[in-house]
């Protein structure tokens, strides 16, 4: 490495500062400073050779301001040295800029996309805990959904717990493969036939998870129609069952009837320290017109 002498400058002693008053005026640090020397990034503009000390022109603080700059948008060290190396070619900076930029914007969807799932936690929370202990029949208006669902073999509502948690363990693995979030697993859901929900036949065999939108690269992504649902809420598969056919006569009582497939949403699920079993709050819901 060649370090430029006092001499090759024409400057002063006066001109040059020690390398940690160079570092305080900069607001950065003497190991940073030695490192960005290490790669060739900044160097001394004079390295005594009796003691070994750094010393630094005050002119030099406009390559640390370019660095902190620089590496505001995220870029790497060695992206900016092979930036500041190559201001005779312009098109490395177009492409590196044009990376850069992809890149956050990659990460600004996928701060967009947790925060829609913090939103969606927290509005699950309040519902959890508005309905907890009050658990009656109301009506909602849902948007268009979307479900990617996953059929299994035998019927849901008969499966013991091992045997569902082992059929949610094949169905994460399929999430897994197909490139999906598992930020939604933890609200795994189950879709039973409008037949079957008509006539009080508790048999499903399609689990499912919500998705943002159809999706083209999944050919199987099923769309829920938006519109009013009839909804009850209950914390277990068994009370799910026998809420069912509450359900279905309370429709008949105020004259509603069913206009499609039910669904069974996990809206809330939050596990005790230690506990081996699931603890869940299920929205019931039917569309009905």
């Amino acid at each position: 490495m060649s370090i430029v002498t006092i001499e090759s400058r024409r400057v002063s002693m006066e001109n040059l500062i020690k390398i940690g008053v160079f570092a305080k005026l900069n607001k950065t640090s003497v190991q940073t400073l030695r490192y960005y020397e290490s790669i060739g990034l900044l160097t001394p503009a004079y390295v005594d050779p009796e003691t070994n000390y750094r010393y630094y022109n005050i002119m030099q603080s406009s390559m640390v301001d370019t660095i902190h700059f620089l590496k505001n948008f995220d870029f790497s060290l060695e992206d900016i040295t092979r930036l500041l190396s190559n201001q005779d070619r312009p098109e490395i900076l177009v492409q590196l800029v044009e990376e850069q930029k992809r890149q956050l914007i990659e990460e600004k969807e996928e701060l967009e996309k947790k925060l829609q799932l913090i939103h969606s936690f927290q509005a699950a929370n309040e519902i959890y805990h508005h309905h907890v202990n009050e658990e009656h029949f109301e009506l909602i208006d849902f948007p268009t959904r979307y479900i990617f669902p996953f059929q299994v073999e035998n019927n849901i509502y008969e499966m013991n717990e091992q045997e569902y948690e082992q059929s949610l363990r094949t169905f994460k693995q399929l999430v897994v493969e197909q490139n999906l979030p598992l930020s939604q697993f933890n609200r795994v859901g189950s879709l039973l036939e409008r037949r079957n929900f008509e006539k009080n036949i508790v048999d499903s065999r399609q689990m499912f998870i919500f998705v943002d939108g159809p999706n083209t690269k999944l050919a199987n992504v099923k769309k829920i129609m938006k519109g009013r649902y009839a909804i009850l809420y209950c914390r277990s598969i068994e009370e799910e069952v026998v809420k069912m056919g509450q359900l279905n006569a309370e429709l008949k009582n105020r004259g509603l009837r069913i206009a499609g497939d039910y669904l069974c949403e996990v809206i809330y699920e939050l596990p005790q320290i230690n506990q081996a079993y699931r603890n869940m709050f299920i929205r019931m819901q039917v569309p009905v017109y």
